[in-house]
This record gives structure tokens, sequence and C-alpha cells, in this order.
């Protein structure tokens, strides 16, 4: 009968090393290799073993959990991360608009990854001036994957003018001011033309 190579590893490995267990010469705890010779000329076969921790343990309970789940902030860290006070967070989190994924068993806060992308989309809308109202549109349609970009595109759209109407209201108030500035010669007397043009009504009345 013939054998396959290695159950003739096997055999050598345990006739060279008769010491050995048979059923350790089969484990596949241990591997032979060849590359050894004796003084008398005869093949030697390396026995390497393998840690069984290493083979058979499995990963403990704080590596698993660091390999299969994020990694979360407390809230403090959060609000470094994104640049947003604390008691901002908290009061998103109040209003229901970005909640945290999880709170630890004390009770405090846990933001994740994906907690983080909606504070730092809402921070960004924030600053663009959407209202919350207007913001918790859009973090609706991010967090929906069949959305439309024309519902956001809209919104978008809606708040781009109105700052381009703010932007002309402002313009109108800058040149109105800038009259009334020219016009106060910044004396010692008492009479202010800015004064008089703040308190002055509107033509019509």
């Amino acid at each position: 009968m013939r054998l396959s190579f290695l159950q003739s590893q096997r055999l050598n490995c345990t006739a060279i090393h008769p010491s050995l267990p048979t059923r350790l010469s089969r484990s596949p705890l241990f591997s032979c290799s060849s590359g050894c010779t004796s003084p008398d000329g005869q093949r030697r076969m390396r026995i390497k073993s393998i840690d069984p921790d290493q083979a058979t343990q499995p990963l403990n309970q704080k590596e698993h959990a660091s390999r299969s789940v994020e990694r979360s902030m407390k809230i403090g860290e959060a609000a470094k991360t994104i640049g947003l006070p604390v008691k901002t967070l908290r009061y998103y989190d109040d209003i229901g608009l970005v909640s945290p994924c999880e709170r630890a068993s004390s009770g405090y806060r846990q933001y994740s990854k994906s907690d983080l992308a909606k504070l730092v989309l809402v921070r960004r809308a924030r600053t663009f001036g959407f209202s919350i109202g207007q913001t918790r549109e859009l973090l609706s349609l991010y967090e929906d994957r069949n959305r439309s970009a024309s519902e956001v595109k809209h919104i978008a759209q809606r708040r781009l003018r109105e700052i381009r109407g703010r932007m002309r209201e402002l313009r109108r108030l800058s040149s109105e001011l800038d009259l009334l500035v020219k016009s106060c010669d910044g004396d010692d007397r008492p009479e202010c033309p800015i004064l008089s043009g703040l308190s002055s009504l509107p033509p019509d009345q």
C-alpha cells in the first residue's frame, strides 16, 4: 500500500523520535520539516510545536468587542472632536435631533462614528443658517438610503434663496447706515443726524 507524503512524514517522525506518541505526531499542533542530519548520516526530522493557545484559544471578550464594534466616545471627547460645546450635544439629544447610539452602564452618553458624522452635518447645516426643522429634514434624508437627491437639493435651494434675500437686505441697510454715518460730524455738539435718522418715521406715515 502506497503512503501519502504526509503519512510517510509522520511515520518517519515517529520512528526517529520513538518517545513521541503516535497521536501527537498526527496532531495538527506539531509540524515536521526536513533539513537536519545527524553525525551518523541519518536524516532527522525537526519537530516544530505550535502553541495550542494560539491555535485553539478564541479571542477574549475585550479583543472580540474591539474588532466587531466600533469605538465609541464619551460626550466630552465627541464635543472636542467635532468642535461643539458639550451643552449643545446635550441639547441636540434632548430635542431628539442627534441621540447617542448607546449609554454606558453609568448612564454616560456614548457617541459612535455614525453619531459624529450626524453631528458634523448638524454643525455645518446650522452654520449655513438652516433652522432646526430644516436640519431635521436633512438628517432624515441623510439616514434614508432610498432618498431622492432632488429632495435634498430642494431644501438647500430654499435656504440659498433665503440667504440671498438676506444679503440684499443687508446691502440696503449698509447703504442707509453709511449715509447716516457720513452725515454726522462726530463733534461735541448734541445734535446727531444718526439719532435723528433712526428715530424718524417712514415717509408714508
